[in-house]
């Protein structure tokens, strides 16, 4: 979904007349920027739950970072920004942390015959994130401004991480 509305936000701004292969290189680096820091990422997040047991400080590493990665693309300029840039490679660094974390607490804290309920519920909760996200902001995109799904991403990692910040303090009290 990310990938989409950025594709989309990214071809609004450029200039009339750029090769289409210009504007491929552009997106095809911006996806790189994505992917490869979640792919090494996604290690160290295990590694940190796992060895460190630190899931607070993984999910709020996570979500802030992402709320702060799509937040960052609503002030992008240019096709060529700096900002947009520096976006997709923190979003790619953070993002995986929500899957991560969300199975190993899954995992860590469900009893074993209660698993693969919380799994699936877990996923559809997310498939609904997804249908929010992607319906939600295709409308925002086409009738009310063009970062509308980046301040749609902001808003919902902004809640989750106050959720989470809420449920940690009961847990704690």
């Amino acid at each position: 979904i990310f990938f989409t509305f950025l594709l989309l936000f990214v071809k609004s701004m450029m200039p009339p007349g750029v090769p289409e292969m210009t504007f491929n290189i552009l997106v095809n680096n911006l996806q790189t920027l994505v992917i490869l820091p979640g792919i090494v990422t996604n290690f160290l997040y295990g590694y940190f739950l796992d060895k460190k047991n630190k899931p607070l400080e993984t999910a709020i590493f996570a979500l802030s970072g992402g709320a702060t990665a799509s937040l960052l693309t609503c002030f992008v300029t240019n096709p060529y920004d700096w900002k947009i840039f520096a976006s997709a490679l923190l979003l790619g660094l953070t993002i995986p942390g929500l899957f991560v974390i969300s199975m190993y607490l899954t995992i860590k804290h469900i009893p074993s015959d209660k698993r693969g309920l919380m799994i699936g519920f877990k996923s559809m909760v997310g498939d609904l994130a997804y249908f929010v996200i992607a319906s939600g902001g295709g409308l925002v995109y086409d009738y009310w401004r063009k970062d509308g799904p980046f301040i749609i991403c902001t808003v919902m990692l902004t809640v989750a991480l106050i959720s989470t910040l809420i449920v940690h303090k009961k847990m704690l009290a």
